[in-house]
């Protein structure tokens, strides 16, 4: 996967999408496997924004259930699954548990047919699947298990315990990169720290204007249509068509990550301290609930909503949403004892969410289906079609929702891209001596692992680990820059490797990172200073501890 902007230029693409999130690059992978002619901009790297910052939950849709959505609950379980057969070295089974109380909605009667129900529609979860790898069924546990599994709730309202199960997605963001890779192999063409400045559009052809952030230069693409990913940043290129009406309202959705494990191996939902009013809901929960994820050894708690604007400041976590966050989950988790302290890693993310009636600063109602907007409909330019993507889960259907929007407008392939057989070069190369040393890569890397394992037998020195906890290799770092485009620090860091998703990497190892870089991509001393200042402002930025 080479970034080389010379080939997006004097060419005619089939289709140019804007954005490197989970959402342009499942529609990347789809749309150039179908034999379109692809290209994919992104203005910062690969799965920098939103699609990061999750709890890493592929949810299966037992929650829709509430509003009797059975449609999406089954795309949900669909892609769940796929994401399961695509990458299962990223993907693991997640047991989930939830406290029963009373006769109501969050009784054991209730919740029981309800995991009955989830377990009816999600019939075929498993279809494909090793055994390892399989979701098993859901049921109502003891009040006295529960409390084993969920020690120190102390309401004596609790009857027990719903359990369920999802998939716990590891590594969000090398999931969009194998997406990406998946592209790349059926023949598309991407970059990162391409800006967008404007298009032009016709009726056969739209010209796209661009800035190559890393070497200052501009240039225009051409593509017979554009696709719109840009997520939060959704209306900001839709505006180079005209007038934006109707703006899409954000929330900023705000998770942390604490240095310790609460539950074991369960994730545990538990309500929330504030009143939450659905009015979508056919059954309402009255209150949102809060996630305790167990990751790494660690544990991602989430998620608060705010109404916020785009800017740069909503793209931060502030103390003041540590310190309220750890403050709620003490109120609903008192055995917790949280200090701001053990806060090691924040995600922020800017969802779409339902414009209030009121414009007050209550808790958004969060969009709850995507949507491709087709601006011909709306009466803008044919050759522009937009995403307003809602869910990590279901980024494959929305891919499959929009190539057959394609097929309908009569929108084909020019001409069949040809593959890159990469699977053959892989096969061909023998990586078990190397491969037995440094089982971590395989766990990370899946099928780019015998890149990466090739790296380290033509150049020995490469073996050489930078970090033990996590492992991370001198021969990961070469890969990352020469096969996925890594172009500054923060990109290894935290997009390449699972280095720094849960804490700031010492300084050494921090310096480390940045010499090899610099060696690899010839950073002078100056640049290589401000690539190891960037990185430390943005974990100042996050108010977390040293890892």
């Amino acid at each position: 996967m080479e970034r080389n902007c010379s080939k997006l230029q004097d060419h005619l693409f089939d289709l140019l999408i804007i954005g490197g999130g989970i959402h342009g690059a499942a529609a990347a992978r789809k749309l150039s496997a179908s034999g379109y002619d692809v290209a994919l901009v992104e203005k910062g790297d690969f799965c920098q924004a939103t699609s990061a910052n999750s709890l890493k939950i592929l949810h299966g849709g037992l929650r829709y259930l509430q509003h009797a959505d059975f449609k999406r609950m089954r795309e949900s379980i669909r892609c769940r699954r796929e994401f399961m057969q695509l990458a299962p070295h990223l993907v693991q089974p997640l047991a989930c548990l939830m406290p029963t109380k009373g006769f109501g909605l969050h009784g054991k009667m209730v919740m029981g047919a309800a995991l009955l129900l989830n377990d009816l529609i999600s019939f075929d979860r498993n279809k494909g699947l090793s055994s390892e790898k399989r979701l098993g069924r859901g049921r109502i546990i003891s009040r006295q298990e529960g409390e084993k599994l969920i020690p120190g709730l102390n309401d004596p309202a609790i009857t027990g315990a719903a359990l369920w199960y999802d998939a716990l997605l590891l590594n969000t963001e090398r999931m969009v990169m194998l997406l990406l890779h998946l592209a790349v192999d059926h023949g598309a063409v991407l970059a990162n720290y391409v800006q967008v400045d404007g298009v032009t559009y016709g009726d056969d052809e739209q010209e796209v204007r661009v800035s190559d952030q890393l070497r200052e230069e501009s240039f225009t693409i051409k593509s017979r249509m554009v696709i719109n990913c840009a997520g939060p940043w959704l209306d900001e290129e839709i505006a180079a068509a005209g007038p934006v009406e109707n703006r899409t309202a954000l929330a900023k959705a705000v998770n942390l990550i604490v240095d310790r494990n609460l539950f074991g191996d369960y994730a545990v939902g538990i309500e929330g301290v504030g009143e939450y009013n659905d009015k979508d809901a056919v059954l309402k929960r009255g209150k949102r609930l809060f996630f305790f994820v167990p990751w790494r050894g660690k544990t991602m708690i989430g998620t608060t909503y705010r109404p916020c604007l785009l800017s740069d400041e909503a793209l931060h976590i502030g103390q003041e949403d540590i310190g309220q966050m750890v403050k709620e989950v003490n109120q609903i988790y008192p055995a917790a004892k949280l200090e701001e302290r053990e806060v090691v890693f924040s995600h922020v993310g800017l969802v779409p969410a339902c414009a209030t009636e009121d414009g007050t600063d209550t808790d958004p109602v969060l969009l709850k289906h995507s949507e491709i907007i087709d601006h011909q409909q709306q009466g803008g330019p044919a050759g522009l079609l937009s995403i307003r993507g809602v869910k990590y889960t279901t980024a494959p259907q929305v891919a499959r929702n929009l190539e057959a929007l394609l097929q309908k407008r009569g929108f084909l392939p020019t001409a069949r891209m040809s593959k890159t057989d990469r699977h053959s070069v892989r096969e061909a190369f023998d990586s078990r001596e190397v491969a037995e040393r440094f089982p971590h890569v395989q766990d990370q890397y899946g099928e780019q692992a015998a890149a990466v394992y090739q790296i380290m037998a033509e150049e020995p020195d490469s073996q050489t680990l930078v970090s033990t906890k996590p492992p991370l290799s001198r021969a990961e770092i070469l890969y990352a820059v020469r096969g996925e485009m890594a172009c500054h620090l923060s990109d290894m860091v935290l997009r390449r490797s699972e280095l720094g998703s849960c804490g700031r990497p010492g300084d050494s190892i921090l310096e480390s990172i940045a010499g090899i870089m610099a060696q690899e991509l010839k950073w002078s001393d100056e640049q290589r200073r401000q690539e190891l200042r960037m990185v430390r402002k943005m974990y100042a930025r996050m108010k977390v501890a040293l890892s």
